[in-house]
């Protein structure tokens, strides 16, 4: 049974997600709470612990952001699917990078829904077609590009994910040398594929050597 949560200010958009989750059978879905604004999800954040949230971003502030922060303190577990409009992709791409699992437009047809929810709840992230985390990465591939500033900061413990990463070592090996569980390293590996919008090692170490996050 996986419980889920749904934040958004519109009551047709509640009752439009309880009815397909209520015709899904494998896994079962039951609602645990409706929320109709993000205020409402602060006061009810240290219970806010649904194996799946619903957030809908609009692009008017930093409240969706600071919604998934304090998700993300309280609920090792939560996986947090945001809902929102083309315009609003400048938004979704800061939501993915704090922490986000994924980002469907308000307009997608269910199968696409779907796919959404059974692949963040594999702890992967899900975004829609043509859609990148960091925009400048669709340049030709042999461009020669100077170095480019990260948007974002990779914290202490990623960067030393990453240097191991590129030495070759296995996941279990960094959780050896770390002192950390292999689960902890499976995180961070993940953060570190979505912050630089990559799925593999390959392009993760192709990446992270044009950002110069390698040392020399």
């Amino acid at each position: 049974m996986i419980d889920y949560t749904i934040i958004h200010p519109e009551h047709l958009v509640h009752l439009g997600l309880k009815d397909f989750l209520y015709r899904q059978t494998s896994p079962p879905y039951k609602l645990k709470y409706q929320l109709y604004s993000i205020k409402e999800a602060i006061h009810q954040i240290k219970s806010l612990n649904s194996r799946l949230i619903f957030l809908k971003i609009s692009g008017h502030g930093g409240e969706e952001i600071k919604i998934i922060e304090l998700i993300k303190r309280h609920s090792k577990t939560s996986m947090i699917l945001l809902i929102g409009d083309v315009e609003n992709t400048s938004l979704a791409r800061k939501c993915l990078i704090k922490g986000a699992h994924g980002y469907v437009y308000s307009k997608c047809i269910e199968i696409e829904l779907l796919t959404a929810i059974h692949t963040i709840l594999k702890n992967e992230v899900y975004m829609p077609s043509g859609f990148r985390i960091h925009p400048n990465l669709s340049e030709v591939q042999n461009k020669k590009r100077t170095p480019q500033k990260l948007d974002f900061a990779l914290t202490p413990r990623e960067k030393e994910v990453l240097e191991l990463i590129a030495h070759g070592f296995s996941t279990l090996q960094i959780s050896e040398q770390l002192f950390i569980s292999d689960q902890t390293v499976a995180v961070h590996r993940k953060n570190l594929f979505r912050k630089l919008a990559v799925k593999n090692v390959i392009s993760l170490l192709k990446v992270a050597n044009e950002k110069q996050l390698l040392p020399v």
